[in-house]
C-alpha cells in the first residue's frame, strides 16, 4: 500500500471528526461527500498550484467577482495570483450574493501552505483539504463552503448560430472621444459584515450590519432587516482614516456633512474595511476627474455648445 493510499484511508476515517473552534474564527471540513475524481487526478499529475485547472493566473479581484457572480453558483471558487502579496495566492468564493476572498500562502523554502486557520505540509495535503469541501466561518458567523472549483478553460461548442437575414443599419460618423457620462460603472467590488458604529447624537456604540456595493454604503439594525437605517454615497467622501475615538481604535469616514466612526470586532477586519473604502474613494475621485477633463476637452473642441450664464 502506498503512502497516498494510507493517507486517503486515514482521511476517510476522520471525516466524521470533531470541529475545532478557534477564537474569532472556525475552520473545518463539511460532512458532505466530495466528488474527488477531478481533484485526485490533478493531485497525481502535478505539484504546482499554477497547473490546477481552476487557477486563473493574474485575474483581478473585480474580474473574479464578475465571473463568479455571473456564471458561478453557491460555493463556486477559483484560485488566482495575489495582487497585494506577490508569490501568494487568493481564493475567491461565491457566498450568497457576494464574493469573499481568502489568502492562500506558500512557503517557498519548505513548500508548505497556509490557508484560513490551517497549515499544510505539502501540496497533496492542501488538495486533500479541498477534496473535503472546506468551510470557513468568520466574525459574521456565516459559513462559507468551497464546493465547486471553477475551471478556467471551458470547452467551446463547435456549433454557431445560423444566419437567416443580413442587413445594414446605416453608417454614422465615428466619435473617437469617450463621453464619460455614457460609461457604465462596471466596478462591483462589494463587502458586508457587522461593524460597531458610533452614534451621532448620543455618542454610544452600536453593532450594525453594513453592506457596501458600488458607491453606496448601507447599514441596518441587523442582518435580517431589509430597510437600511442610512445610505452613504462614497462618491462624496473625502477620505477614510485609521484613528482613535473614545479610546477605541477605529476607522473614520469623512464626508462634508459628518464624520462616521466604526470598527469591526477584530482590527484585521477593520483594516479590510479601511482598504476597500479608501480604494473606492480613490476610484470615484479619479472617475470624477476624468469627467471634468472630458467636459473641458469637449468645451475646447466646441465652445459654442456651452452656454455661459
Amino acid at each position: 500500500m502506498t503512502l497516498n493510499n494510507e493517507k486517503a484511508i486515514i482521511k476517510t476515517l476522520n471525516l466524521g471528526g470533531s470541529i475545532d473552534e478557534i477564537e474569532n474564527d472556525q475552520f473545518f471540513s463539511s460532512d458532505e461527500d466530495a466528488d474527488d475524481s477531478e481533484l485526485l487526478h490533478w493531485k497525481s499529475c502535478t505539484s504546482y498550484i499554477e497547473d490546477l485547472p481552476w487557477f486563473h493566473g493574474d485575474m483581478t479581484r473585480n474580474t473574479s467577482e464578475a465571473l463568479l457572480l455571473a456564471n458561478g453558483v453557491e460555493g463556486s471558487y477559483l484560485v488566482r495570483n495575489s495582487a497585494s502579496d506577490p508569490g501568494s495566492y487568493t481564493v475567491s468564493v461565491r457566498c450568497q450574493s457576494s464574493i469573499k476572498h481568502y489568502s492562500l500562502c506558500r512557503n517557498v523554502q519548505d513548500n508548505t501552505y497556509t490557508f484560513g486557520r490551517g497549515f499544510y505540509d505539502s501540496y497533496n495535503d492542501l488538495i486533500d483539504h479541498f477534496e473535503c469541501k472546506p468551510v470557513l466561518t468568520g466574525e459574521t458567523g456565516e459559513p462559507v463552503i468551497f464546493r465547486y472549483p471553477y475551471i478556467k478553460d471551458v470547452p467551446e461548442p463547435s456549433s454557431y448560430e445560423r444566419v437567416l437575414r443580413h442587413a445594414e443599419e446605416g453608417k454614422e460618423e465615428i466619435n473617437y472621444t469617450i463621453n464619460i457620462q455614457e460609461l457604465t460603472d462596471y466596478h462591483i467590488a462589494s463587502k458586508e459584515g457587522y461593524l460597531i458604529k458610533r452614534g451621532a447624537l448620543h455618542k454610544n456604540w452600536k453593532k450594525r450590519w453594513f453592506v457596501l456595493h458600488k458607491n453606496i454604503l448601507r447599514y441596518y439594525a441587523n442582518k435580517d432587516n431589509t430597510n437600511p437605517i442610512r445610505m452613504i454615497d462614497i462618491r462624496h467622501a473625502y477620505i477614510a482614516v485609521e484613528t482613535e475615538c473614545d479610546n477605541r481604535r477605529c476607522i473614520s469616514l469623512v464626508l462634508p456633512f459628518r464624520t462616521f466612526y466604526f470598527h469591526a470586532p477584530t482590527w484585521h477586519d477593520s483594516l479590510s474595511w479601511f482598504d476597500i473604502l479608501q480604494w473606492k474613494i480613490n476610484y470615484y475621485k479619479k472617475r470624477m476627474n476624468i469627467e471634468r477633463e472630458d467636459t473641458v476637452n469637449r468645451e475646447a473642441r466646441d465652445p459654442e455648445s456651452f452656454i455661459r450664464v
